[in-house]
């Protein structure tokens, strides 16, 4: 950039300098210009007015002074913009580049939805948040809930769907963790539950209805207080020996709107 600022400041001084090497020297060199070239008398008897020609408008951006300070100023306008646009470019390189650093230390949280754990009244469902950045994670708020979603009746088996968007407004099932704002270390995690009864895992093993486990969880980071939330969603299929099918929570993303599932 150093390089082009001066070959500019150079281009705009060129005429300058060849405009100063073609002034007469000095008052000598006019006293010999006039005594080799004496006036010729002029006669002034013509009643026509003098007429002279008016340059055009164009013709002062090839003219002295004029023309080589329009230059100049163009060229310098030219070099201050092209700099303005390098340091703004460089700005914003080192803005991203400080931003992917401190996204790389920063906390993520996920989170995976455990086994049941049978009970003898309640089933719980565990879901297990885990913090994979490099600092720690100050949690805010956490809401789990599970959702039972009837078979279609001619679906070929296909599980119930969910809705667009997420519903928490069963109080029964869902469990709202806020106002505690604890610390997740790196790699260290959290158990929130929500809670299933024996009778609805029968209906689920008969396949009459689908479960759904989905929550969020909301929390700082350490290292620019910068605020984030994690959303998730899984379903429980059920064994299936015919195909060798594990019963278990999965993430099915033909399934799953994408309200469900969000990392920020």
């Amino acid at each position: 950039m150093r390089r082009l600022v001066t070959v500019l400041a150079l281009l705009a001084l060129a005429p300058v300098t060849m405009a100063f090497q073609h002034q007469p020297s000095g008052a000598q060199d006019r006293q010999a210009a006039q005594q080799a070239n004496p006036p010729t008398p002029v006669s002034v008897n013509c009643n026509c007015a003098a007429q002279t020609d008016k340059p055009q408008g164009w013709h002062k951006l090839v003219t002295w002074p004029e023309g080589i300070a329009t230059w100049a100023l163009i060229l310098t306008l030219f070099a201050i913009g092209w700099q303005s646009w390098e340091t703004r470019r460089a700005a914003e390189a080192a803005k991203k580049s400080a931003d992917a650093v401190v996204d790389s230390e920063r906390a993520w949280i996920t989170a995976k939805v455990k086994e049941i754990r049978h009970g003898l009244n309640v089933d719980h469902i565990p879901i297990e948040f885990k913090n994979e950045g490099r600092t720690s994670a100050k949690v805010q708020r956490i809401c789990v809930t599970r959702l039972l979603v009837p078979f279609p009746e001619s679906g070929w088996g296909r599980p119930g769907e969910l809705p667009a968007v997420p519903v928490y407004s069963d109080p029964e099932p869902t469990v709202v963790t806020q106002g505690k704002d604890f610390i997740v270390a790196p790699s260290g995690t959290h158990l929130a539950y929500t809670f299933l009864f024996p009778r609805d895992l029968e209906l689920i093993k008969a396949r009459k209805v689908s479960l759904y486990v989905y929550g969020e969880i909301e929390y700082l980071d350490t290292i620019r207080l910068k605020s984030h939330k994690t959303c998730f969603c899984e379903i429980y299929f059920v064994e299936d020996k015919a195909s060798n099918e594990r019963a278990g929570f999965r993430f099915a993303p033909n399934l799953i709107p994408p309200a469900y599932i969000c990392a920020t």
